[in-house]
């Protein structure tokens, strides 16, 4: 390697982010545009500046740092993940990929090296999706749906807003935010898998072949008003009960259907909301993931026809709504054997595997080359305080990045 990533300085990168808006049971709480994100931003760009590099940030509240190993002319490779968290989450989740992305930089700034592309290291805004799900890589990218700004303008309360604005973020200048795909060769992040798999292999890294598509519903079920006293159960049209049948039968035909298809019903409200009156509307959210969108097409004809099923049994009407719609996301091939060559380089395994959440890799597919490594999670938390990658594992992925940008350097990436 030309040059080489320092286990010091990357300890102490993880030790003072995370305690940044950490919490008393070792997670952190930093949702996007609270005072611990700003805090977080201004830590890296401060860090950033500190050793030597340029830095920058966009009207989407992205925050860069620049390496210019090559030229001004020349375009950018592209490294980073996100620091915001879920509420009360993990210090991991986003915040190793940032900081993997930075230590690379730091690293080949280090080793004078010279390089056919420019590094920039990169913090995307609202990852998590407190206000936009994945809010800056589609700002970045150009993805973001027209009604973007006012759905965000709509959404911030006056603290958020005026974090916002501390982080550059102008909801009426969103669309200044996209980067050219010329600029750019492509895209690389590291991020904690969430899952067990590695684990359950005994460790290595996961080289990511696609981001699984989500669809998500809106399912109402709808029966009638009655007295919880003088109604007896055979004789209501209870809604809830509908809406109870339709989750347990819907998680079976899931599993039945292919066992790594995914669905769950994370929201739930029930109208008239009495406990002496039996529910007469029950209104669900429900999402679907799976690797293909044939895959998501058996799991949306599961949702309407399980809907339907269970409302038939209660004397019920259902009706099923999508309300949202992300397709599964291929990454790119050359990346891929650029992390592969990585892993080999470093002497950690190497596994092909999808990645079942939605991560700022898949906005960057619509424009660039982009790849997504795995490190294992201890238990496969996340998003929660006990979410842990061991530092060997966190050194491993920052290891696997820097040696897949030489494999990158080899190849000669143009735009």
């Amino acid at each position: 390697m030309p040059f080489h990533v320092r286990p010091d300085r990357l300890a102490r990168l993880q030790a003072e982010l995370a305690a940044v808006g950490a919490t008393a049971d070792g997670g952190v709480h930093r949702p996007a545009f609270s005072d611990a994100h700003v805090a977080a931003c201004r830590w890296f760009q401060d860090t950033a500046r500190e050793a030597g590099l340029e830095t920058w940030m966009d009207t989407a509240g992205n925050q860069g740092a620049r390496l210019m190993v090559a030229g001004p002319e020349a375009p950018s490779l592209l490294l980073g993940s996100h620091l915001d968290s879920v509420p009360y989450g993990g210090a991991f989740d986003g915040a190793l990929g940032v900081l993997c992305a930075l230590e690379v930089l730091l690293a080949a700034r280090e080793a004078s090296i010279r390089l056919p592309f420019n590094l920039e290291a990169i913090s995307f805004t609202d990852e998590e999706g407190r206000y936009l799900p994945l809010l800056g890589s589609r700002a970045f990218t150009g993805t973001l749906p027209p009604e973007a700004q006012a759905q965000l303008e709509a959404s911030l309360s006056p603290a958020a807003r005026a974090a916002a604005q501390a982080l550059g973020v102008d909801p009426t200048r969103l669309d200044e935010a996209r980067r050219a795909p010329e600029s750019l060769v492509g895209y690389l992040e590291v991020h904690i898998e969430q899952g067990r798999e590695l684990e359950q292999r005994g460790g290595g890294v996961g080289i990511v072949t696609e981001v699984v598509g989500i669809w998500q519903y809106e399912v109402c079920f709808r029966g009638a008003a009655d007295h919880a006293g003088t109604t007896a159960l055979p004789a209501r049209r209870d809604a809830l009960l509908g809406a109870a049948r339709f989750m347990d039968r819907l998680a079976t035909a899931t599993v039945q259907a292919d066992p790594a298809y995914r669905s769950t019903v994370g929201t739930l409200t029930v109208e008239p909301g009495a406990l002496n009156v039996v529910p007469a509307l029950t209104t669900l959210g429900v999402e679907v993931r799976a690797g293909s969108v044939d895959g998501l097409r058996v799991l949306e004809a599961l949702v309407h026809e399980e809907a339907q099923a269970a409302a038939q049994a209660g004397g019920l009407e259902a009706t099923c709504t999508l309300t949202a719609r992300v397709d599964p996301v291929p990454l790119h091939p050359q990346m891929q054997r650029a992390l592969a060559h990585g892993a080999k380089h470093v002497g950690v395994a190497g596994y092909a595997m999808p990645s079942g959440a939605g991560h700022d890799a898949q906005a960057l597919a619509a424009i660039v080359p982009s790849g997504l490594l795995f490190v294992p999670s201890r238990g496969g938390r996340s998003h929660g305080p006990d979410e842990y990658t061991t530092p060997e594992d966190g050194l491993h992925g920052a290891r696997v990045l820097a040696a897949a940008v030489e494999s990158l350097a080899q190849a000669d990436v143009r735009p």
